[in-house]
């Protein structure tokens, strides 16, 4: 009689988790549509069905947390999302331990529901969590790691603690290249923020290489017609500018400006910002006539854009 209760009790198991497997693909498919309410509906259903069967502190209770928090997260309710995703931290790290991969991947969500949020501390908090578990996991891939250095570098860029941010993008970048390439956005973005903040911190010589490394990964093999080439050529000559080295600055200011008009546009914010930088190069090395020439341009450009912004 046992075994027959045992055999019936498997049945019922299983034959449970094929339907809740159904669910999650239900789940996902009205996430993905965008049919939030409906996906609500059906994994707050699933979530107290799973509860009922196999318990609050279940590791399978996690999962279907994890489904109810990243529909919240995605209307925008961070606080409903933020509760879910604690409390399946709270089973993994009970179910795995506090080391584990997994109980890293819920602090890095967490941190990401914080920072959504606003709450810089809080977002940070579960960063470094994160962080201190995937530098001690050797054996799984990088990319986590460096996702997270560049998080925590970037809110500490955006709080002013920027030689934390300085020291973070200098340990992220090689991490960059070796999991994203040479001319990937991802090391061209980190490239971009720690040459920022060399020149914030007078390390004017390591901006410039920085810098110039920026340029030749945004040039790649279409040097003249690549809007990304604008911003670092824009940011370097800057960098010349105000080191005095105004030929020099001229000259790279040209190049961006050139660039800009024909990638972005000659009425771009872009192509304003470079020419009035121009205009104050050439009356810096007593160009008047370029001067000139220049402010006259910049108003011909202006001045259509102002009227249809105006409606007349």
């Amino acid at each position: 009689m046992k075994n027959v209760l045992f055999a019936a009790v498997i049945i019922v198991i299983a034959l449970s988790g094929m339907a809740f497997a159904e669910k999650n693909e239900d789940i996902h498919m009205m996430y993905k549509e965008g049919r939030y309410e409906e996906a609500v509906t059906l994994a707050a259903g699933s979530l107290a069905e799973k509860e009922k069967l196999y318990g609050p502190e279940d590791i399978r209770i996690a999962d279907e947390l994890e489904d109810l928090g990243m529909i919240y997260a995605a209307q925008g309710k961070r606080q409903e999302a933020a509760g879910l995703y604690t409390r399946a931290l709270g089973i993994c790290e009970k179910t795995y331990g506090a080391d584990n991969y997994r109980v890293a991947t819920e602090n890095l969500i967490l941190g990401d529901i914080y920072f959504d949020n606003g709450s810089n501390e809080d977002a940070e908090l579960y960063y470094r969590k994160a962080m201190a578990i995937y530098k001690n996991t050797p054996d799984k891939k990088a990319e986590k790691l460096v996702v997270v250095l560049t998080k925590i570098a970037e809110l500490c860029y955006l709080t002013g603690r920027y030689t934390e941010a300085e020291l973070l993008y200098e340990e992220s970048i090689p991490i960059l290249e070796s999991v994203y390439g040479k001319d990937s956005a991802q090391l061209s973005l980190a490239i971009d923020r720690l040459a920022e903040l060399y020149y914030h911190h007078g390390k004017f010589a390591d901006a410039e290489k920085l810098y110039k490394k920026g340029i030749e990964m945004a040039q790649g093999t279409h040097a003249d017609d690549n809007p990304r080439v604008v911003a670092p050529l824009f940011k370097l000559a800057d960098l010349k500018s105000i080191q005095g080295k105004y030929t020099e600055a001229k000259d790279l200011y040209e190049q961006a400006l050139r660039n800009c008009e024909k990638t972005i546009g000659a009425d771009s914010p872009r192509a304003m910002a470079i020419s009035n930088k121009l205009v104050e190069i050439y009356l810096k090395l007593g160009e008047e006539k370029k001067a000139a020439a220049m402010e006259k341009r910049i108003k011909e450009v202006s001045e259509p854009v102002k009227i249809k912004e105006e409606g007349v």
